[in-house]
């Protein structure tokens, strides 16, 4: 695994994938190798995306053609149907994702944490940008009793350095067999500045990995959401 350059405040917290999609007007989409629901991707064989690789040397983005390929989908399908999905690299290496956008360009990409890091036990993730550029990713939430259970609910994923605090996401409920993941962290858009790819569907039969980029970002923002991609299992 790559070196971990994320400290952990250890306190409790709250917290399938996939439809090829960036935000409205981004010019920015999102994709995974893997299965798929038929509806859930619009991507077809022979299109040209980028790919995040793990190299010798660290992390890079390089282009690359995509594979799609009409496959049984043991969920939907009855009879001789094959309407799901499956997703790779023409590439002799699969890569972490895949991107679409202007955006970005070849090169080697600085990143800091790539793998499946569930937030249910943090309330506080630091995430060390550089020397001296310091981020918190943090958790604010409530627990209530309701029915004689307890729920999770009014849950904010924020983020902030030094004095600015920007609101990544909000939950109104949240189920506790699937909170939120940081799925990436690094610099994808090579301003210097912290991107982060988060896993923030509510359910557990639910992925939604969502891109946030800082060049993006609004006026008193540190990130903005540019791309998303959601998948329900079965």
């Amino acid at each position: 695994m790559n070196k971990l350059l994320i400290g952990l405040m250890i306190v409790v917290l709250f917290c399938g994938f996939q439809t090829d999609s960036g935000t409205e007007d981004s010019g920015i989409r999102i994709l995974f190798t893997g299965q798929y629901h038929g509806n859930e991707i619009q991507a077809v064989s022979g299109e040209e995306w980028f790919g995040l690789f793990s190299t010798s040397d660290g992390h890079s983005l390089d282009k690359c053609v995509i594979q799609v390929e009409f496959t049984v989908d043991i969920i939907l399908d009855t009879g001789n149907q094959k309407t799901g999905k499956f997703v790779s690299s023409l590439s002799n290496t699969q890569p972490i994702f895949f991107l679409k956008g202007d955006l970005f360009k070849r090169g080697s990409i600085k990143t800091l944490f790539s793998g499946d890091l569930s937030l249910a036990n943090f309330d506080v993730v630091t995430i060390n940008m550089n020397d001296s550029d310091r981020y918190y990713l943090r958790n604010v939430k409530k627990k209530v009793i309701e029915d004689g259970h307890t729920i999770t609910k009014d849950v904010f994923l924020l983020l902030n350095i030094n004095a600015t605090l920007d609101t990544l996401t909000y939950f109104r409920f949240l189920d506790d067999d699937g909170p939120p993941k940081i799925l990436w962290a690094g610099d994808l858009d090579r301003d210097g500045k912290l991107d982060l790819l988060i896993d923030i569907a509510n359910h557990y039969n639910l992925r939604e990995p969502t891109l946030f980029l800082s060049s993006q970002a609004k006026e008193g923002k540190l990130v903005e959401k540019v791309a998303s991609i959601r998948k329900g299992g079965c």
